[in-house]
């Protein structure tokens, strides 16, 4: 049994068809077609993507006492993408530098505490499955703060998420304006790398059916 694709979402608002690989549409407006190969239609895509598959669902976590790890998760991952796209370079081999890096810029948290967060939030998390000594969780605190107990740091999911989604709009602000070339280019650069037509950011669309060889 094989699947009929002929939607392919990449992103929740905007999809491209099999036949079509170098236009986009909004689920809106599906007679408005964008290039695909325009920076514009990629802010567009990126922005709805970070918006609506992180942020949004993120978000609506918030009231699920058991959900911080999962949004911690969410920052993570963003942290370090938005550091390559930001570098116009892949991070693999450097990613702990690149997530210092970029930790820092949208935290403004100084180097030690970053390095913490880089080995026991983003690397706990995404190699263990679970945060490692030297931090705890709870939204009954600031973002990070500072316990007695052998230097430990109590984290705040929430007010990491809230304060990557602003660094997050700033920064699509400074992609559109075309006087930030060096910006636009390096983001172009990782996003043609990341979304090359064959793959990258896609999944079948809601609409895709399933139907049978032959």
């Amino acid at each position: 049994m094989s699947r009929q694709i002929d939607k392919i979402a990449i992103s929740k608002n905007y999809y491209k068809i099999n036949n079509h690989p170098d236009i986009a549409f909004h689920v809106d407006e599906p007679d408005h077609e964008l290039n695909i190969n325009d920076i514009l239609t990629k802010i567009l895509i990126f922005e709805d993507r970070y918006n609506e598959w992180f942020f949004e669902v993120g978000n609506r976590l918030k009231p699920d006492n058991e959900a911080g790890f999962v949004i911690l998760m969410i920052v993570a991952s963003c942290i370090e993408g938005l550091a390559q796209y930001g570098h116009g370079e892949n991070s693999r081999g450097n990613s702990k530098e690149r997530f210092i890096e970029q930790f820092r810029t949208i935290f403004s948290f100084p180097e030690d505490i970053s390095e913490i967060m880089y080995d026991s939030m983003r690397c706990g998390l995404f190699h263990d499955s679970m945060i490692r000594k030297g931090i705890m969780i709870s939204t009954n605190f600031g973002i990070v703060t500072p316990t007695s107990e052998d230097g430990t740091y109590i984290i705040n999911p929430h007010l990491f998420l809230e304060d990557l989604q602003y660094y997050f709009e700033q920064y699509i602000k400074t992609l559109q304006d075309p006087a930030n070339s060096d910006k636009r280019e390096k983001f172009e650069k990782i996003w043609d790398e990341f979304n090359s037509i064959e793959s990258g950011g896609q999944k079948p669309s809601d609409s895709t059916k399933e139907k049978k060889n032959g």
